[in-house]
């Protein structure tokens, strides 16, 4: 018998949750402009858009705690409380 829709997605959720990479899902809402924006650097660089995401959250994040390291440490102690 063939799987269901759900079924597949719901064995693709159990494996993306387990293994090295351990992903957390996410749900959120972008303006037309940005998701064009995403799309087009994950095709220029031939990664996915979680790739794109991830190293510019990452660039970010490298950027912000050396510019402003109490600010950073802060928001830090306040994530992890």
């Amino acid at each position: 018998m063939a799987m269901s829709n759900a079924e597949r997605q719901r064995r693709y959720r159990e494996r993306s949750r387990s293994g090295n990479h351990q992903l957390t899902r996410i749900s959120m809402m972008l303006s037309a402009e940005t998701k064009e924006q995403l799309e087009r650097l994950a095709l220029f660089y031939k990664v996915p858009q979680r790739r794109v995401l991830e190293t510019l959250v990452r660039n970010a994040e490298k950027v912000t705690a050396t510019t402003n390291p109490e600010e950073y440490e802060r928001a830090t102690r306040t994530i992890t409380q």
